[in-house]
């Protein structure tokens, strides 16, 4: 008699049983014997992958805009406290030389004229957002923070000097 076949061998008294999830099965099998998909291992089929690709599929196609508008609102937030620091800064320019004439927004690259404040946001690494200063006079100024060149979040922001923040 073959050893390997679902029955015990006339010589051996020791069978081994195999208990598969589901509905109640017992495989006797012999030992040394290899067992294989006979023994009840199964795996996952080509259409239950699918399906899971899929549900990933949907599910990153819905939470991904999110993602991208919950960052760019955080951009744009970052970017009006921007403003206001550098509305501070023009102020304490102000209380020093009574006029907002002269200062200057930029990268620092002028050494023999400091910054006021610097002009991208946010502060480290790419500029999401330009802050530039639009227009200053004796008593006023228009602060601004724009897009930065490629980058399409959100939309311009103005603060003026009177406090008045709008969207453009």
């Amino acid at each position: 008699m073959d050893r390997c076949k679902n029955e015990p061998d006339q010589d051996s008294e020791i069978t081994l049983t195999r208990t598969t999830y589901g509905p109640s099965r017992h495989i006797e099998v012999a030992p040394g014997c290899r067992t294989g998909t006979a023994a009840g291992v199964r795996g996952f089929s080509l259409i239950e992958l699918m399906v899971v690709l899929a549900i990933i599929g949907i599910i990153s196609g819905i939470a991904y805009p999110s993602y991208q508008s919950y960052t760019c609102d955080t951009y744009q937030s970052n970017a009006v406290v921007d403003l206001k620091v550098c509305a501070l800064a023009l102020e304490r320019f102000y209380s020093n030389d009574f006029t907002y004439v002269g200062a200057l927004i930029n990268d620092g690259s002028d050494v023999s004229l400091p910054p006021v404040c610097i002009d991208q946001s946010p502060k480290e690494g790419a500029a999401i957002f330009d802050i530039s200063l639009v227009a200053t006079t004796l008593n006023n100024y228009t602060l601004q923070a724009a897009p930065a060149a490629g980058q399409s979040c959100g939309s311009t922001v103005q603060l003026l000097a009177d406090g008045t923040l709008t969207e453009l």
